[in-house]
C-alpha cells in the first residue's frame, strides 16, 4: 500500500509544474545584459552549469577573467566526475596535465586532452590518428578559436575553460551512448509537426546531457509548448495568494487535531514555526515536506526543481527568445490542487508527515523504495528512455491491498480525476487544436511524463482522434 501512496504523491512531482521557480544566476544575467559572461559563450555556459562541472557559485561573478589554478584544477576535477559517472567510459590511467602559471587557452586544450587520454571509450574517437592536442580538439568540435572565442596564446578566462569542458562532455556522451534518450514521441498532422517529451519536474544533474535527438527536435520547432511558464510574474503573485488562508482561518480551522499537532511538531524539526505553519494550506505544506525528503539525499547529485526537465527548456527559451506558450499556468495548477477536497489534502498531510518522521528518525522500512530512491529511479528510466519500466508505476495492480477501503478508493478517484483525467483531456485538446493549425509548424511540447504514460493518456486520446504518435528512441 505504501508503494502505491508514495506513487501517487510523487506523480505531483512528474504531472505538474508548479515548484518554487528560480532561474539561474547565468540565465538572469544574460536577460538582464549584465557582463558576468561573453555572449559567444552563453550557451555553453547554461548547459555546462546543467552539467554540474563547476560550482554554481561560479556564476555569481564576472566568467570572463583570467581562471585560477586552483579554479581550473576544481574544473578538471568536475569533468572527470561527469565522465566517470558513465558506466560507458572507463578509468586506465591517472595522467595529470603539467600547468604552467600563465594557463593559456592552448595549455587549458593540452590539459583537458592529457584528461580524455586516460580512458577507455567503447567506440574509436580517433584519438591515436596522429593529430595534435589542439588539432584533435578542432577536428571534434571542441575549439573553434571563432566567433569570439579567445585565441589559443590568451590567457584563458573562466568561461572559456567551461565552454571547453562542456562540450567535451557533450561531445564524448553522444559519442558512446551515454546521452539521456528520454520519453520523446512524434505526431504529424499535414504539414504539422509536434514533438511530445515527457517531463519530470525535479532532477538532478546525473540525467544531463540529453541526447542530439532531443535537442534537434527542440531546435527544429518554431515554439515551446508547456504546462505552465513558471516565470510568470503575474501568475506568481496570483499562486502566492493561493498558498495561504486569507479568510481568517489557520490551518487549524482545516484539519484535524491530531493532523495539526504532528504537522506542528515535525515542521519544528525543519526549523519552520508553528505560527508559519498556521499560515498555509495543507497541501502547500505537503510540498514543503516533499522537497526536504528529496533534499535528505546523501547522493552528491540532488534532486531540484532547478534541473527539472521543462525548467531547461523553459531557461531556453528565455536565452533565445523562443516563442513560449502554456497549456494551463501556474495560476490553473494551484486551483486544481487548491480544489482536492479537505481529506485529500489531510490524507497527504498526514502520509508525507509519517514519511518525514521516519526518515527523520532512521526507521523506514528497508524493504521499502524511500522517497530519494523511488525518484532516482524514474530518473534513471527516463535516462534510459525506458517508457515500459516508467509505466509500471502507475499500474493498478498496487491498489489491491485497498479493494476494500472504500475511504481510500475514494479519494484516489479524486486524485486520479483531477490531477490526470481532466488534465489530459484539456492538454490533448490543446495539441489538437496545435495540430490543426494552418501553415507549416513545429511545435516542442514538454509536459510532465505522467501525461504520456498512463492508462488512457494524451497519447491515447491524440490516437482516438485518428493520429499516428510514434515514439523517437
Amino acid at each position: 500500500m505504501k508503494k502505491r501512496i508514495l506513487a501517487l504523491l510523487l506523480a505531483i512531482i512528474l504531472c505538474m509544474a508548479v515548484v518554487l521557480p528560480a532561474q539561474s544566476t547565468l540565465v538572469q544575467a544574460a536577460e538582464a545584459g549584465g557582463q558576468i559572461m561573453s555572449p559567444w559563450a552563453m550557451s555553453d555556459l547554461v548547459v555546462g552549469e546543467t552539467y554540474g562541472i563547476f560550482p554554481a557559485t561560479w556564476a555569481e561573478k564576472s566568467m570572463t577573467t583570467s581562471i585560477t589554478q586552483a579554479k581550473f584544477s576544481v574544473l578538471l576535477a568536475g569533468l572527470r566526475h561527469k565522465l566517470l559517472a558513465t558506466d560507458e567510459i572507463t578509468e586506465r590511467n591517472d595522467a595529470r596535465p603539467k600547468l604552467d602559471s600563465s594557463l593559456s587557452v592552448e595549455e587549458v586544450v593540452k590539459a583537458y586532452y592529457v584528461i580524455l587520454s586516460n580512458y577507455d571509450y567503447p567506440v574509436d574517437l580517433g584519438m591515436n590518428n596522429g593529430l595534435s592536442a589542439v588539432a584533435y580538439m578542432k577536428k571534434i568540435g571542441i575549439y573553434t578559436g571563432a566567433n569570439g572565442e579567445q585565441s589559443l596564446k590568451d590567457r584563458c578566462s573562466i568561461e572559456q575553460a567551461i565552454a571547453l569542458a562542456t562540450r567535451i562532455v557533450t561531445y564524448l556522451y553522444e559519442a558512446v551512448g551515454a546521452s539521456s534518450k528520454g520519453f520523446l514521441w512524434e505526431v504529424k498532422s499535414g504539414e504539422n509537426t509536434i514533438y511530445l517529451l515527457g517531463s519530470i519536474h525535479l532532477a538532478s544533474s546525473r540525467i544531463y546531457p540529453f541526447s542530439s535527438k532531443i535537442w534537434q527536435a527542440y531546435l527544429s520547432s518554431d515554439a515551446l509548448i508547456v504546462e505552465a511558464d513558471i516565470y510568470n510574474q503575474q501568475e506568481l503573485q496570483a499562486m502566492n495568494a493561493l498558498v495561504m488562508y486569507m479568510d481568517g482561518t489557520t490551518l487549524k480551522d482545516h484539519v484535524s487535531a491530531e493532523c495539526y499537532e504532528k504537522a506542528v511538531r515535525t515542521a519544528k524539526l525543519l526549523g519552520i514555526t508553528e505560527a508559519q505553519v498556521a499560515l498555509v494550506k495543507p497541501w502547500y505544506l505537503s510540498s514543503v515536506m516533499e522537497n526536504y525528503l528529496l533534499a535528505g539525499t546523501v547522493d552528491a547529485d540532488k534532486l531540484v526543481s532547478a534541473l527539472g526537465i521543462d525548467r531547461t527548456f523553459i531557461n531556453q527559451a528565455y536565452l533565445y527568445q523562443k516563442p513560449l506558450a502554456q497549456i494551463e499556468g501556474l495560476t490553473k495548477q494551484i486551483q486544481i490542487i487548491d480544489g482536492f477536497s479537505p481529506e485529500l489534502q489531510e490524507f497527504m498531510l498526514m502520509d508525507y508527515i509519517d514519511r518525514l518522521d521516519e526518515f527523520l528518525a532512521g526507521t523506514e522500512n528497508k524493504e521499502e523504495l524511500s522517497t530519494n530512491e523511488y525518484a532516482n529511479l524514474l530518473l534513471q528510466y527516463w535516462h534510459e528512455g525506458n517508457v515500459e519500466e516508467f509505466g509500471k508505476i502507475y499500474s493498478e495492480d498496487d491498489l489491491s491491498e485497498a479493494a476494500e477501503d472504500a475511504k481510500l478508493q475514494k479519494l484516489m478517484a479524486e486524485y486520479k480525476d483531477k490531477l490526470m483525467v481532466q488534465r489530459d483531456n484539456g492538454m490533448a485538446d490543446y495539441i489538437n487544436n496545435l495540430l490543426k493549425t494552418e501553415g507549416s509548424n513545429t511545435y516542442f511540447v514538454v509536459v510532465g511524463a505522467g501525461h504520456f504514460i498512463s492508462d488512457n493518456d494524451v497519447i491515447d486520446r491524440l490516437e482516438d482522434k485518428g493520429y499516428t504518435v510514434t515514439q523517437i528512441k
